[in-house]
């Protein structure tokens, strides 16, 4: 999430909001500034280019710290599903902003936070917080969390009271973070996520087959070849409920030199899919300012209950028009896939007058293999950013 003058005001209000602090208190107080932009290319021609700005204050001694952001996604598509829907592509502009606000003076914390996403045929708002609390001095700290939001899509030059699709999110969380020893770190989330509305793509048209063709109709068969033997085509239709269960776990471990972060999050839920993923990051300190990491990321899906391929036309009678089924999905993202990432990153820290800066640079390569869809086999993909921050006593 992220935002613009409304980012910008929400956090003139909550700078205006803090009572004064003494001088020896606020001497400790340091401003950070964080300016990125990154790329994503991938070959089934969609891009993406993302300027970012992040802003925050902090005071470790008072236990406070207020951050807001603001990005704009400029997106440019051409992608297999927008072509098989008869449009050549499309461009739009996403912009994203968000503020958070955190305090814990002592043993006892909370953050709170929100955002808005807009998009000329989207709009979504999110609000959320959480509550910490140490124990076992300092060696073990419980978290508890709930966030909830609020979109609706609808479609470009329309306005939402002609159309428009609403769905809600409530989002409860817990959680707990453990020093194993001086050098190791182990945190564990378990999150819900009970999700009402209606999701489905109002651009995104299913084709149906008849029985005869659809057993012909093998994985990544082309856009061509499916319109031409298709039935018809009728809107997605996804299930009005669906409730999502995670568990995340991540372990990171010091060593003399260098750094192991390893994360694994388990994934579920009542639509009928199940994911792994497993995240890999090998920290090598180069000197006291510099450090490098490769990056390895593994994430194995099963596709949802209601998956088909090629969807049957239902109607009883040949010539009639085309009957489908109740619940129905184009999204190669709801079927079976597996999507591999390798990358790298580097982090160089320097000091200037009353500062230090720090350059980062990361790219990754990301490979999916689509098992069971239609139009696509497979995806190769090119992420990549630069990010200048400054932080300032």
């Amino acid at each position: 999430m992220a935002r613009s003058a409304i980012a910008r005001g929400c956090l003139l209000a909550l700078l205006g909001s803090l009572p004064a602090q003494a001088d020896e208190a606020a001497s400790h107080t340091a401003a950070r500034v964080s300016l990125e932009a990154s790329g994503y290319h991938d070959t089934d021609h969609v891009d993406v280019a993302t300027p970012t700005v992040a802003v925050g204050l902090s005071d470790p001694v008072g236990g406070w710290s207020i951050e807001a952001s603001y990005l704009v996604d400029a997106v440019s598509a051409a992608s297999v599903d927008i072509v098989s829907s008869a449009s050549s592509h499309w461009t739009e502009r996403r912009h994203v902003g968000a503020g958070s606000v955190r305090y814990k003076p002592h043993d006892v914390g909370f953050e709170v936070g929100g955002g808005v996403s807009r998009e000329p045929d989207y709009l979504a708002l999110a609000a959320g917080g959480a509550l910490t609390w140490d124990m076992l001095e300092k060696n073990l700290t419980g978290m508890v969390g709930l966030s909830y939001g609020d979109e609706t899509a609808g479609r470009t030059g329309t306005s939402f009271a002609a159309f428009s699709q609403r769905f809600t999110k409530l989002g409860p969380r817990a959680g707990f973070t453990l020093v194993v020893d001086p050098a190791t770190v182990l945190e564990v989330v378990g999150e819900l996520s009970l999700e009402r509305g209606d999701q489905s793509k109002p651009y995104r048209y299913v084709p149906l087959f008849g029985r005869t063709v659809a057993a012909r109709i093998g994985p990544g068969t082309s856009a061509d070849v499916v319109n031409v033997v298709l039935d018809g085509k009728s809107r997605e239709m996804l299930p009005l409920a669906r409730n999502r269960y995670a568990l995340t776990a991540r372990l990171s471990r010091r060593f003399p030199a260098s750094t192991l972060r390893l994360e694994e999050r388990l994934y579920s839920d009542d639509w009928g899919l199940d994911a792994s993923t497993t995240d890999l990051r090998y920290i090598v300190d180069l000197t006291r300012s510099a450090f490098v990491w490769p990056h390895l990321r593994v994430h194995l899906q099963s596709p949802v209950a209601f998956w088909q391929r090629a969807y049957l036309n239902q109607a009883a009678t040949p010539g009639e028009p085309p009957v489908p089924p109740p619940i129905r999905t184009g999204d190669r993202e709801l079927g079976p896939l597996r999507t591999f990432t390798a990358g790298g990153g580097l982090r160089w820290r320097f000091a200037g007058d009353s500062s230090i800066w720090s350059v980062t640079l990361q790219g990754d390569v990301v490979f999916t293999k689509y098992l069971d869809a239609l139009y696509i086999s497979d995806r190769m993909a090119f992420f990549g950013a630069v990010s200048l921050e400054a932080a300032l006593d």
